[in-house]
């Protein structure tokens, strides 16, 4: 039975190597382009490739919609860039249970990110500071790059007093005086 089990494994394994064999054959032709051109090893294309996922780059425009931020976030996070949600995990510095019942929330509301070619573009280590919320951290990044309250509302669809409510709430944050609550 088990010698049945193994050599079944090793037909499924060998049928998919044969599938994937053009995609393996053009990543070893990469592999081998990145070590002849910067005197690379194949260890740190790897490593390379791996640290790649630091800097994904997130649109603005998937904050506009009906979704929370963080709902949108981990949606286009997993089912636009695939990644698992352990990773998105790791990324946000997130529960990875967190990760799955936002996606399982949002994926229930059945919306979807609208994106546009001339959008604005966060790196997604914006969303990694677990003391700010998604929407004050994206408003403090868009502050820093110059945009004033009233831009960031226009980009994100939103009311000026919840960009200023958000910077707000991020400045005192950062100051350690917390958030005040009326």
């Amino acid at each position: 039975m088990r010698k049945e089990a193994t050599q079944r494994t090793g037909q499924l394994l060998r049928a998919a190597a044969l599938k994937e064999y053009p995609r393996l054959e053009r990543i070893d032709r990469l592999v081998s382009a990145l070590e002849d051109a910067y005197g690379l090893a194949p260890i740190q294309v790897l490593d390379l490739a791996r640290r790649r996922e630091r800097h994904i780059l997130v649109p603005l425009s998937i904050f506009t919609g009906a979704l929370a931020p963080l709902e949108a976030l981990v949606l286009f996070l997993h089912n636009k860039k695939r990644l698992p949600f352990a990773r998105i995990a790791q990324l946000l510095e997130r529960d990875p249970r967190t990760v799955w019942y936002t996606h399982s929330q949002a994926a229930k509301k059945g919306a979807r990110a609208i994106l546009s070619p001339k959008d604005i573009l966060v790196p997604v280590a914006v969303f990694a500071q677990r003391d700010l919320s998604v929407l004050e951290a994206v408003c403090e990044h868009l502050h820093k790059e110059g945009f004033g309250y009233r831009e960031i509302a226009t980009l994100l669809v939103k009311s000026p007093s919840t960009a200023w409510i958000a910077l707000r709430r991020a400045r005192e944050k950062r100051l350690g005086r917390g958030v005040r609550r009326g």
